[in-house]
């Protein structure tokens, strides 16, 4: 028997909870009616309080610590009172599992995956958790162990309340609360899915599980709308809001049943009654829009519908709407007052409307107007957008200098000016005007907003991130505050805070495209290609379009090797407005991985047409000296050293063609000033140590190959070349083998290292070892000429003289120019004696 189900609740070592449920049913199956009933009740009652004393419900809890939190876990769910009651949790998180570095994060994944299927938890919880294990802070590592949507279903629980009323299933049937919530979400879908008959059962199930619970009341009432019982469900809404003014669904569902029945107004008051619990909810802001517009409160409309725009810039609806409501409000306030409005501020807000409408000619001439009658900075203000809006950014900036003689105290006129030296390129002044601005208004989010825009643009990252924190702590439901904290993060090489940045910015706005972009430059840099893919993709399930998106998806895939598609994306890009050069730049890239040097310089070329980019610069010569144009490749870049903030880049390309050239000298001494501007590159130490590789220079060509060595320990040549130079030219035996221990010790099977083993210990006298040494490195490469010069020297002066000559003939077979093998073969067949006859049958 189960005690427990007899007794109608979740297993539980709570006596009070036992006793309760057992006085409750006792009511029902008293012993005189219900005899059989009540026996088999009070069976299971004195079983379950029996286990209840001894603490154990079908045995003692796990020994092992994660094992022991996962049970307390299940035990906290599984007791509905304990579920909703935040001490709990918090006593959970408190336990030593949750709290220690080794364990945390275990502790947190055995949360997450018992939550994949136990997930009815009040908001508070859901808090707390997250609260605890940060999962907001930890998105993109969780996407490598859960699917995408469980992890967006986590982020959405833990910042939405869902608004379901819990508690109030604490007076319902004991053990039936995880059944009601169930039922109650299935009956939800099933009206959303057009699936009234489901429904209708669902909810006559709910009657008898809870039938005072005001969900179940309000899935009734949903049902009674749906299939057209409108009265009713009007009537059963006003009552679920008379017993609580706080139902957010019951407002929300009877402010759409009185926009049908066109009740506008009262459709109007209930939906702005909602929207400060969810001032972000896209439904109610159009719906805001579409009450506003009906009503004829076309600037409301527009008020609503321009937030809505924020979150769905490219929903045409929101767009033909939002722009309806403008037309309108222009028409309204435009007739029978001959295009201006007496009213200053009505004048103003007409002006608002026609920038709004893309009528910015208009709006000019009604500023023109207005300015001699009624000088003011808001007007000046508005004059300067207009004007930036009609490209006429040096009469604006002429505008705004006058106007600042008159007001400059005006907290807007500081802050457009700075605007609009910053989109001219002063960046330095930009920020004078923009710390003017906040000195006048402090606690203004957006001034220090813009300000981190700027100095990201100058690459002040440092200065950026307090700004845009500062935006953040005047405004933390400002996501463009958080791109700008993640464009920061990003530059400073913080990336995960700035993935976790992007990610806020786009918790507060699902369609900020510049996140998204924010999100993707981090994983190129990174070398998270596929993610990268991954992220462009979610932005196009928003229906996001943007050239930058394109580049960053094309950077991707160009790093995956995939440069055909990377290609595709790039002219994607073009096809949208934008600055051209990032697309322009990564094709090239693309011709220029594929060999193609000839299209690489066509598009390196464009990029350099629009605006001088180092990086088109050096890879154009590039793509030169690629293709053997020594001349030309020198040319480009040489006169692009002055200046360059790269120009190492540019001296190891010159020192590469002189060498080429053969030009020694010069080619050293371009490489020694590219070590002189960045020491830490070690492809330039290997490059000069090559060509110090001489008999009175080797010194220094150690020195060289040991720096290249020591800044990147898996450079193979730089091992080979010092293991040459101290053969050859230290003749220094025992440091020529530590090298090549030094080279096997990254490179296990490297018969290059083995040959000069051979032939270190062969010139000490160590011919045992030498042979070892041969034998091991042929084992590796059979064809290693050296090693078989090296065996066939050792033959010879063992008297093999056979062997010997096999082994030349091995050699010349795969060398047949090899001079020392043809003159050592040449002497043997000399002094091999001639046999008459008579020898082969054993005579002298």
């Amino acid at each position: 028997m189960d005690q427990f189900a007899v007794l109608r609740i979740s297993p539980t070592t709570d006596q009070k909870e036992i006793k309760r449920a057992y006085t409750q049913l006792v009511k029902i199956y008293n012993p005189e009616t219900h005899p059989a009933e009540f026996q088999e009740i009070r069976a299971a009652y004195e079983k379950a309080m029996d286990a209840a004393k001894s603490e154990a419900l079908t045995g003692s809890e796990p020994e092992d610590p994660l094992e022991q939190y996962v049970y307390r876990l299940k035990g906290i769910y599984d007791r509905y009172e304990s579920r909703l009651n935040v001490q709990e949790w918090k006593a959970l998180l408190e336990s030593d599992v949750c709290q220690l570095i080794d364990t945390r994060e275990a502790a947190s994944r055995e949360t997450l995956n018992f939550l994949t299927e136990h997930f009815h938890l009040p908001h508070r919880i859901w808090v707390e958790l997250n609260e605890h294990f940060e999962w907001n802070k930890q998105k993109e590592k969780l996407l490598e162990d859960y699917h995408q949507n469980f992890i967006e279903f986590i982020m959405n629980r833990t910042e939405k309340d869902q608004f379901f009323r819990y508690q109030e299933l604490l007076n319902c049937q004991p053990g039936q609360q995880e059944t009601f919530i169930k039922q109650y979400r299935a009956g939800m879908q099933a009206i959303d899915d057009y699936d009234y008959y489901t429904a209708r059962e669902i909810i006559l199930q709910l009657g008898e599980l809870c039938p005072s619970h005001p969900d179940a009341e309000l899935l009734g009432t949903r049902y009674s709308m749906a299939v057209g019982r409108l009265a009713e469900a009007g009537q059963k809404f006003n009552e679920l809001l008379d017993r609580d003014e706080t139902d957010y669904y019951a407002r929300y569902y009877r402010a759409g049943l009185l926009f049908r029945l066109g009740r506008y107004e009262e459709a109007y008051i209930d939906y702005k009654h909602i929207l400060p619990v969810r001032p972000d909810a896209a439904d109610v802001l159009f719906s805001l829009g579409k009450c506003a517009v009906s009503l004829g409160y076309y600037t409301d409309a527009a008020t609503h519908l321009t937030l809505l725009k924020q979150i769905l810039p490219n929903d045409h609806e929101v767009i033909n709407l939002l722009a309806s409501a403008q037309r309108f409000q222009i028409d309204e306030m435009t007739s029978g007052t001959g295009g201006q409005p007496d009213d200053v501020d009505a004048a103003q807000e007409l002006v608002t409307a026609y920038l709004a409408t893309g009528r910015a000619e208009e709006a000019y001439r009604l500023l023109c107007d207005l300015e001699p009658q009624h000088p003011s900075a808001t007007l000046q203000v508005q004059l300067c957008v207009v004007l930036r809006q009609l490209e006429k950014k040096e009469l604006a900036l002429t505008k705004l200098n006058e106007a600042l003689n008159l007001y400059p105290d005006h907290m807007d006129l500081n802050h457009w000016k700075a605007v609009l030296l910053e989109e001219s390129g002063d960046l330095e002044t930009a920020i004078i005007y923009y710390d003017k601005a906040i000195e006048l208004k402090p606690d203004e989010a957006s001034l220090y907003n813009n300000k981190a825009y700027t100095l990201n643009l100058l690459k002040r990252h440092e200065e950026a991130l307090e700004s845009a924190d500062l935006a953040i702590q005047y405004d933390a439901s400002f996501a463009n505050s958080f791109r700008q904290r993640a464009d920061a993060l990003l530059g400073m090489g913080r990336y995960g805070e700035s993935f976790e940045a992007a990610d806020k910015a786009l918790s507060l706005n699902p369609n900020y495209t510049e996140a998204y972009i924010v999100k993707m430059s981090m994983l190129n840099r990174v070398g998270q290609y596929q993610h990268a893919v991954d992220v462009f993709q979610e932005a196009a399930r928003h229906d996001l379009r943007d050239s930058r998106l394109y580049v960053e998806k094309a950077d991707a895939l160009r790093n995956m090797g995939e440069l055909e598609e990377a290609i595709k994306n790039c002219d994607y890009a073009l096809e949208y407005e934008g600055d051209p050069r990032d697309a322009f730049l990564c094709k090239g890239m693309c011709y220029f991985r594929m060999q193609q040097y000839e299209e690489a310089a066509v598009y390196y070329e464009k990029v350099i047409a629009e605006h001088r980019v180092e990086q088109a610069v050096y890879y154009e010569a590039l793509c030169y000296y690629n293709r053997r144009d020594l001349g030309e490749a020198h040319r480009r870049a040489t006169a692009a050293l002055e200046g360059a903030e790269q120009a190492d880049l540019f001296y190891d390309l010159i020192g590469d063609i002189h060498r080429d050239r053969g030009e020694r000298s010069q080619a050293i001494a371009a490489y020694r000033s590219a070590i002189d501007i960045d020491s830490e590159v070690a492809t330039y130490h290997l490059q000069l140590g090559i060509l110090l590789h001489q008999e009175e220079t080797w010194q220094e060509c150690l020195h060289h190959l040991n720096r290249a060595i020591a800044i990147d320990p898996m450079l193979m040549r730089a091992y080979e070349r010092k293991i040459h130079a101290t053969y050859d030219y230290a003749q220094d035996y025992e440091q020529c083998i530590a090298a090549c221990h030094e080279l096997l010790g990254v490179e296990l099977e490297s018969a290059y290292a083995y040959d000069f083993l051979a032939w270190s210990h062969f010139m000490m006298g160590k011919k045992e070892e030498a042979a070892s040494y041969i034998q091991q490195g042929l084992a590796i490469d059979s064809q290693f000429v050296s090693l078989l010069h090296l065996r066939m020297t050792m033959l010879i002066e063992n008297g093999q003289k056979l062997e010997a000559l096999a082994a030349c003939d091995r050699i010349l077979e795969l060398e047949p120019d090899h001079e020392d093998t043809l003159a050592k073969r040449a002497k043997l067949l000399q002094e091999e004696p001639k046999k008459s006859v008579f020898s082969w049958l054993g005579r002298k």
